[in-house]
């Protein structure tokens, strides 16, 4: 098996996994597009408003496993801060937030910054992306038991953040 069909494996069952944990059902479309269709070739996945995650293809053949652990965990919980956003009312057993952070979600992602260098100070300081990056860190500790590296100007952002999202799970 190829590094792209066990990495499309791992990022199909992620998704799948979390959309369980969320209670989804099957409303997450993932899809797999080349490289050359995002704002940068070396990002691995986004999140479209439509429930949908995208894979870069050319990505996935290269990239370690751990990478796309830890991006599918990222990107499914921004998932779960749109359905915040959008079901909050109609379901808050399932997507329970205090309602300043979903307004708070919901103005950053219509005013969304991205990064065009790594370690972006204006990008990581998004609350969505403290949340985010804090969901990743628990999923691959709380499953895998792995080191995760955080950037040194959020970790104690991602840290308090990890702390609160920990006694949902």
């Amino acid at each position: 098996m190829s590094n792209f069909e066990r990495n499309k494996k791992i990022a199909i069952l992620i998704v799948e996994l979390i959309s369980k944990m969320y209670k989804l059902g099957v409303g997450v479309l993932v899809e797999f597009e080349p490289s050359s269709k995002f704002p940068h070739t070396d990002v691995t996945a986004r999140t479209i408003r439509d429930y949908r995650i995208i894979f870069n293809i050319d990505r996935l053949a290269i990239c370690p496993e751990s990478e796309v652990y830890v991006t599918a965990f990222h990107e499914m919980r921004h998932i779960y801060q749109y359905c915040c956003i959008d079901f909050s009312d109609k379901f808050p057993d399932n997507f329970n937030e205090p309602k300043e952070r979903i307004e708070k979600w919901k103005y950053e992602f219509k005013n969304y910054y991205v990064s065009n260098i790594e370690d972006d100070e204006k990008y990581l300081n998004q609350d969505c992306e403290i949340d985010a990056i804090a969901f990743a860190y628990l999923m691959m500790i709380k499953l895998f038991n792995a080191n995760v590296i955080i950037p040194s100007l959020i970790k104690k952002k991602v840290m308090e953040r990890a702390k609160e999202i920990i006694g949902k799970l």
